[in-house]
């Protein structure tokens, strides 16, 4: 993936093609690297929806259906299920994207992302619209260490997403239930 030599851009994204750190370590930076950006658009985007005097999901609470099982359940369904099934969809979407882009990582990073936030759109538009860097950052995190070996780049994907889930679960278990 070709970053400029510097700027706001490679400082953000530069890490996430290093994938010559234990990826465990890898993993726990990359996490930050999804959830700050994703927490402040999802501030910003609430805010203003909030002031201008809109439902903040524009509909139905996307997290309703899972609300009616425990806690627990909720917190295994969103933290373990959601992504390990969208990691492995995530795989072969981005063998074709890349194929579609000639082999260049950023656009099928960009367009991975397009198309998760908009299936994510789809139970609730703020959710779709925040959900975007984080599946950058995912889509990133895959092509880089996709090379590697199927394993690693799965468990990595896996890794930042399920810390993420489990950030968020945990936030919407605290003021939901």
């Amino acid at each position: 993936m070709n970053l400029p030599a510097s700027g706001p851009w490679r400082d953000l994204c530069g890490p996430l093609l290093d994938t010559s750190v234990h990826p465990l370590r890898y993993v726990l930076r990359a996490w930050p690297r999804a959830m700050v950006p994703t927490l402040g658009i999802a501030l910003v985007l609430s805010t203003l929806f909030q002031l201008l005097g809109h439902d903040l999901f524009l509909g139905e609470d996307p997290m309703a259906p899972l609300k009616s099982i425990s806690k627990w359940g909720f917190l295994l369904t969103i933290v373990l299920f959601a992504p390990l099934s969208e990691t492995l969809l995530m795989a072969p979407m981005l063998a074709v994207l890349m194929r579609l882009w000639g082999g260049r990582r950023l656009p099928a990073a960009l367009s991975s992302a397009a198309v998760w936030a908009f299936l994510h759109s789809l139970s609730a538009l703020l959710w779709g619209v925040c959900i975007f860097w984080t599946f950058l950052v995912l889509s990133i995190a895959w092509l880089a260490w996709r090379p590697r070996s199927f394993g690693h780049a799965f468990l990595v994907t896996f890794g930042i997403h399920a810390l993420q889930n489990a950030a968020a679960g945990v936030w919407v278990v605290m003021l939901a239930w």
